[in-house]
């Protein structure tokens, strides 16, 4: 496996930009392990009640499975790619990518930025957009997306 790292910083403090584009692991699990304890128990109350209500303690494994693959981008690490062909999200074994020309917005919101593929908020961007959950890597992503992108406002987002 090989191991993420950010770009060396130059002179100024800031990250030196790749031609080849910006990549970072995201893995709360890692980031926030005392948060394992209480989801956990919870997990495991949950599928063990579920197994009692459906009359075979048995049937607590598949639940406990649904249940854990439901949380799975908290147990388990995602990849992100922003390069200059658009942005690349892995996470267990299947990649999306969405090239820049459908992307026409972007939000730094509190854990994380949202890439919407519409220039206007709309009910769907939940739907067709992309959260990127960048951890401790905020400021270089935001730092990336407000270089290249062609227009943005003072409230970090931004236009394409």
């Amino acid at each position: 496996m090989r191991k993420l790292v950010a770009p060396p910083l130059d002179e100024s403090g800031l990250y030196q930009e790749a031609m080849e584009g910006y990549t970072w692991r995201h893995h709360p699990l890692v980031e926030r392990p005392w948060t394992a304890a209480v989801i956990v128990p919870f997990l495991a109350a949950g599928a063990m009640g579920a197994g009692l209500l459906l009359g075979h303690l048995l049937l607590s494994v598949p639940v406990g499975i649904v249940l854990l693959l439901s949380l799975r981008r908290y147990f388990l690490p995602t990849e992100y790619r922003l390069d200059p062909d658009g942005v690349t999200v892995r996470h267990l074994g299947a990649t999306t990518h969405v090239s820049w020309p459908n992307l026409k917005r972007y939000s730094l919101e509190p854990h994380g930025i949202f890439l919407s593929p519409f220039e206007e908020p709309s009910r769907l961007e939940n739907f067709r957009g992309i959260f990127l959950l960048t951890g401790e890597h905020r400021e270089a992503v935001a730092a990336w997306l407000a270089k290249h992108w062609t227009k943005g406002t003072p409230h970090g987002e931004g236009v394409l």
